[in-house]
C-alpha cells in the first residue's frame, strides 16, 4: 500500500484553509478574526448603550427637517419673501447634507466617532441660535445651511456605530433598531412643527431644536464609548483617557474590554488629510 506522506504537509495553524490546489495551504487574512475581536470587545449592554446613542442622534437630522416645513408660509409673510425663496432654504439645505457626509465620513474614520458626533451636534445646536434670533431671509439661509452641516452626519455616524460594536450575524437588527429614530422624525415634525407655528410662534421651534440638541449633545459626551478602534494608539488604557465618555461607570459592563489588534488598525496620516478621498467612489 502507498503511504501517505504527513510530514510534507504544513501544519495549518488558526487563520488559514486547505484546498486542494498546488499549493495545498492558503493563509486567510486576519482582518476578518481582528474584525470579530473588536465587536467582541463590546459587551451586549455596551452594544445597547451605544446604538440607543445613535438613534438619539439619528432623530435630529429629520426632525429638523420636518418641523421646519409647516413654518414655510410663516417666514415667507414675517420675512417679506416668496414661498419660492423658502423654498430655496430647503434646498440648499439637502445640498449641504448630501455633501458632507462624503466630505468628512473620512475624519470619522480617522479621529473617531466621538468628536465628530460632538463637534456635529455643537454645529447644529449653534445654527439652531441663530436661527431662532434671525430677522433676515439672507440669516435664515446662512444658518439653516449650518445646520444641516451639523446634521448630514449624524446618519452615517449611525450606520459606523452600528458595525463597529455589532457582530455580523446580528448587525442587520442592531442596524434596524437605529434606524428608528430617523424614521421617527418625519411622524414627529411636522405635527410639533405645525402646533408650535400656530400657537407659540416659528421662532419656539428653533428653540425647541437648540434643547433637544444640547440634550443629545449631553447624552453622546457623558454616554457614548468611543467605538473606532482606528484611533487606539500604543494602550487601551491611553485610549480610554481620551475617548471614553466622561461617565464611563454610568455604562454598564458586562465583561472586560479587550484591546484590539493595533498594528492591523494603524490609520493612515492620508486619510485626514484628504477630505476629498470619498468623492472617488462617486466619480
Amino acid at each position: 500500500m502507498k503511504e501517505t506522506n504527513t510530514s510534507a504537509r504544513p501544519s495549518l495553524s488558526e487563520g488559514c484553509v486547505e484546498v486542494i490546489s498546488p499549493s495545498s495551504t492558503i493563509c486567510v487574512s486576519d482582518h476578518a478574526a481582528s474584525r470579530k475581536s473588536r465587536c467582541a470587545g463590546f459587551s451586549r449592554t455596551q452594544r445597547h448603550w451605544a446604538v440607543l446613542l445613535a438613534a438619539l442622534a439619528a432623530f435630529v437630522a429629520p426632525l429638523s427637517v420636518f418641523i421646519y416645513i409647516p413654518t414655510i408660509d410663516t417666514l415667507s409673510e414675517e420675512l417679506h419673501v416668496s414661498i419660492e425663496f423658502i423654498n430655496i432654504t430647503i434646498t440648499s439645505y439637502l445640498i449641504v447634507q448630501g455633501l458632507v457626509p462624503a466630505l468628512l465620513s473620512n475624519i470619522a474614520d480617522h479621529v473617531g466617532r466621538r468628536p465628530v458626533y460632538l463637534v456635529s451636534l455643537f454645529t447644529f445646536s449653534v445654527s439652531c441660535i441663530g436661527l431662532a434670533l434671525q430677522r433676515s431671509y439672507s440669516e435664515l439661509l446662512i444658518f439653516r445651511m449650518m445646520q444641516s452641516a451639523g446634521t448630514s452626519n449624524l446618519l452615517s455616524l449611525g450606520a459606523m456605530v452600528v458595525s463597529d460594536v455589532a457582530p455580523a450575524h446580528s448587525r442587520g437588527r442592531y442596524m434596524s433598531a437605529m434606524l428608528t429614530g430617523v424614521n421617527f422624525g418625519p411622524v414627529v415634525g411636522p405635527f410639533v412643527g405645525g402646533i408650535m407655528d400656530d400657537e407659540i410662534g416659528w421662532h419656539q421651534s428653533f428653540w425647541l431644536l437648540l434643547a433637544f440638541g444640547i440634550a443629545c449633545w449631553t447624552c453622546l459626551f457623558f454616554f457614548l464609548p468611543e467605538t473606532c478602534q482606528n484611533t487606539v494608539n500604543d494602550s487601551i488604557e491611553m485610549e480610554r483617557k481620551v475617548s471614553w465618555p466622561v461617565s464611563s461607570a454610568l455604562v454598564p459592563d458586562d465583561k472586560a474590554v479587550t484591546a484590539p489588534d493595533t498594528q492591523a488598525l494603524v490609520p493612515s496620516t492620508h486619510a485626514f488629510l484628504n477630505p476629498f478621498r470619498e468623492l472617488k467612489i462617486i466619480f
